[in-house]
């Protein structure tokens, strides 16, 4: 018998968030998506907040209340990790919790971080993806910085992708695409390439053990077809 899996629809993103505020007693990701609809649409606020808000955007361009709010909130994570903008203290440590685990300060679960992918966030930084299946998923044009990986990619979309000053162990690539993608000052042990897809892959200035340096020649003679 096949496990069911609930609709995404309005109702359930609204209890989602509801939730994870309620957890993190801060309410920094609504008001922040209230704010951007304010400055950037022209949305007001109402008493019903910020799901009525997404409604009135979502019917002026045609668009489901899921996929509004997916937008909004996509534009809403760009603008922080791409721009930054100015919180208090409190507000900071919020916003840095909306990328992290319930249970731990920085390691994700796989079910927060694909949430977090489709939401549009594209800049992961200071994160643990450590024993994820991560198998066939889309993760092409993602930025990982500063990050612990120890996770299963194998088939998975990595095009585009940058790992850089990420400490990547017992990891699997393989079969994964890694067009245009790159790898730099990352530390690695035991991660297996073999059979991925490396057209314009860049690996640079890396370190295996107290081996220092390891490039692209060191790839192409033998790291890529390790398993």
């Amino acid at each position: 018998m096949g496990m069911y899996v609930q609709p995404i629809s309005k109702d359930t993103v609204q209890s989602f968030v509801s939730g994870y505020e309620y957890c993190k007693k801060s309410d920094y990701l609504t008001r922040q998506i209230s704010s951007h609809l304010k400055t950037k649409y022209f949305i007001e606020k109402p008493a019903m907040g910020y799901p009525y808000q997404i409604e009135i955007f979502s019917k002026k361009h045609s668009l489901s209340w899921v996929d509004g709010f997916v937008k909004i909130t996509k534009e809403v994570l760009n603008k922080e990790s791409e721009f930054g903008i100015e919180k208090t203290e409190s507000e900071s440590n919020s916003s840095q919790n909306i990328n992290k685990s319930e249970f731990n300060n920085n390691k994700l679960t796989k079910q927060f971080f694909l949430e977090q992918v489709k939401f549009g966030k594209k800049v992961f930084k200071d994160i643990e993806l450590e024993n994820l299946n991560l198998r066939n998923e889309i993760l092409s044009e993602l930025t990982f910085l500063d990050c612990y990986i120890s996770s299963d990619f194998r088939n998975s979309d990595l095009s585009n992708t940058k790992f850089i000053k990420c400490n990547v162990k017992t990891s699997d690539f393989r079969n994964s695409d890694l067009t245009n993608s790159l790898m730099e000052n990352v530390a690695f042990e035991s991660t297996k390439f073999k059979g991925a897809i490396i057209e314009k892959f860049i690996f640079k200035n890396n370190c295996c053990h107290s081996e220092e340096g390891i490039g692209q020649d060191e790839f192409n003679d033998w790291i890529c077809e390790t398993e």
